[in-house]
């Protein structure tokens, strides 16, 4: 399977501890912010979703991803129009 990466441009809400903001795919990948375990769990839900959407015909309808890592809820949403 080849992993099919979201364009740098793609925009994404973000929400974690209890905050949103949006930030591009590039953004994630860079590090949205000083707290690494943060950065991390956002990134490698990036990651998953990538992943899921790659993976087969339903994944590449999903419109997010979400769930807990690095012991951190994350939910990624894909934003069409910014």
């Amino acid at each position: 399977m080849k992993l099919s990466r979201f364009a740098k441009d793609q925009w994404f809400r973000v929400v974690t501890q209890g905050v949103h903001f949006f930030a591009t795919a590039h953004q994630i990948r860079e590090g949205v912010g000083d707290h690494g375990l943060t950065n991390a769990s956002i990134q490698q839900a990036l990651e998953a979703f990538e992943r899921t959407r790659s993976g087969n015909d339903l994944g590449a309808i999903a419109r997010g991803i979400a769930g807990c890592w690095h012991e951190r809820q994350v939910q990624l949403d894909i934003m069409d129009a910014r």
